[in-house]
């Protein structure tokens, strides 16, 4: 048998070199190429990780936008339904009741420290009337006829009438900085209040800061009248309005009537003018 020789190796001996080169290329690529296979799968994997974190933080980030969009609108429209409505919390709370009362300050809901509440949990004599009771006066609490609070408020008036606002601001923001006791109570201080820039809405935080500071010393019924007769105003707008919670609505009495005893007295000679 003739054996075919190449540069003296023969072919058996050549095939065997060529197919142990093979198998020697395989063995050194098959790993090389397994670690480009990983490399790859795992720069893919990063890739998709950081696009889901990148979706997840724009979900977090539109749910935040969206939780602050609902609750900015949630607070507007609390307010919205607040200044609408004008709803009076006094003797309606724990009534189970949510009546709409126009121009009313609702003193009781208000925790504002001039005004102290106790709310009680307790019916009146009605036995369905919860009722609110103030601590600034006790049985034998001596009550001012008039005080230092009342003549701040009368030159306070005076500066709004003189179209001085800066001074009127000064003269109510004075007393909130450093609150006089109103008879037992300590009153915290305040902050300042800010002009609301026209003379009618002046005019309405003046009033209502004096009905805060002189609440239940019988002043309130007598500058709500004041309202009418020196400021121009009707009725409607300074005096409740709207269903009573005991039934009915409100009526057109701008001050106390003296009752049909008195009337038929002979020798009564008061006023009988209803008008403010």
């Amino acid at each position: 048998m003739k054996t075919e020789v190449f540069g003296g190796v023969t072919v058996g001996t050549f095939l065997f070199l060529l197919i142990a080169g093979g198998v020697t290329m395989g063995l050194w690529g098959c790993p090389t190429y397994n670690v480009y296979s990983q490399r790859k799968a795992g720069e893919a994997e990063l890739a998709r990780a950081e696009s889901n974190r990148r979706i997840k933080i724009a979900e977090a980030e539109a749910a935040k936008e969206s939780a602050v969009f609902l609750s900015d609108a949630e607070v507007t429209r609390a307010e919205g339904v607040a200044k609408a409505n004008k709803i009076i919390g006094d003797s309606l709370q724990g009534n189970q009741r949510n009546i709409p009362v126009a121009n009313a300050i609702p003193f009781a809901t208000l925790n504002d420290p001039r005004v102290p509440v106790t709310k009680r949990t307790t019916a009146g004599q009605d036995g369905q009337t919860f009722m609110n009771t103030t601590t600034i006066f006790q049985q034998l609490t001596a009550v001012d006829i008039v005080n230092g609070i009342d003549a701040r408020f009368i030159e306070a008036e005076k500066a709004l009438r003189d179209n001085n606002p800066t001074q009127w601001l000064a003269i109510l923001n004075a007393l909130r900085a450093t609150p006089p006791t109103i008879h037992s109570v300590a009153v915290t201080a305040l902050p300042a209040l800010t002009d609301p820039g026209t003379p009618a809405a002046r005019i309405n935080l003046h009033f209502r800061e004096k009905a805060l500071w002189t609440f239940s010393r019988g002043q309130r019924l007598g500058d709500m009248r004041r309202l009418i007769r020196q400021y121009g105003r009707s009725a409607n707008d300074v005096f409740p309005t709207g269903p009573h919670y005991k039934g009915g609505v409100f009526g057109p009495d701008v001050n106390l009537p003296i009752i049909q005893d008195e009337q038929n007295n002979p020798k009564f000679k008061g006023c009988l003018d209803r008008n403010a």
